[in-house]
């Protein structure tokens, strides 16, 4: 196999839930297609990574600007603030077309297996946001396994330590299994599980 192709599949291989066999499959139609759709994902990903920013607020993505269409709308409810590990989390709900607040990504979850401690979760911009924000409501929609649940625990430890005022806290409710994750649920689950969420 060609040098250059065998690194391909692997940078390929590195992706989330792409095995050996999958990740050359992937390759071997790209380079079939490679005057037509990889074309096109190459000048699209290019493009993408040359634009993307992070939001200021609360780390979403956005182009070419320092917030993201969420938090500049105005008709968004920015006293409650949903709590999510990563983008696809926050796509995944706003998928939902039910959840009408802000959101704070944090980028991971503590994790001993993954080298994630407190610092990497950037608390402290939360905490000021929170403060900003005069929040109402912070909604963990962590995933339900158990360094989720650790890492909610611990921002509440953490807000309660800092913010005087006190703020409800609520999590996901009825429809999210045990260890489950919230990109893979479904729209009406999280429909149910949002609108049903329970206040500590």
């Amino acid at each position: 196999m060609n040098k250059e192709i065998s690194q391909l599949i692997r940078l390929f291989t590195q992706l989330p839930a792409l095995n050996y066999r999958s990740a050359t499959r992937i390759v071997s139609y790209l380079l079939k297609k490679r005057t037509g759709i990889t074309k096109l994902l190459t000048n699209q990903m290019t493009d993408l990574m040359a634009n993307i920013k992070c939001c200021c607020y609360c780390n979403n993505y956005c182009n070419n600007t320092n917030v993201c269409e969420i938090c500049s709308n105005t008709n968004r409810d920015n006293k409650t603030i949903c709590i999510v590990e990563d983008i696809s989390s926050l796509w995944a709900i706003e998928n939902a077309q039910t959840y009408e607040g802000v959101y704070y990504v944090l980028g991971g979850i503590l994790s001993i297996s993954e080298d994630t401690d407190p610092d990497d979760l950037a608390i402290e911009r939360l905490i000021e946001i929170i403060k900003n924000n005069d929040a109402t409501e912070l909604i963990m929609a962590l995933n339900s396994n158990l360094e989720g649940k650790t890492t909610a625990q611990y921002i509440i430890n953490i807000v309660n330590k800092y913010h005087e005022k006190g703020i409800a806290v609520s999590f996901l409710a009825s429809g999210v299994p045990i260890g489950g994750e919230i990109e893979f649920l479904d729209k009406n689950t999280l429909i149910e599980a949002i609108n049903s969420r329970k206040i500590l």
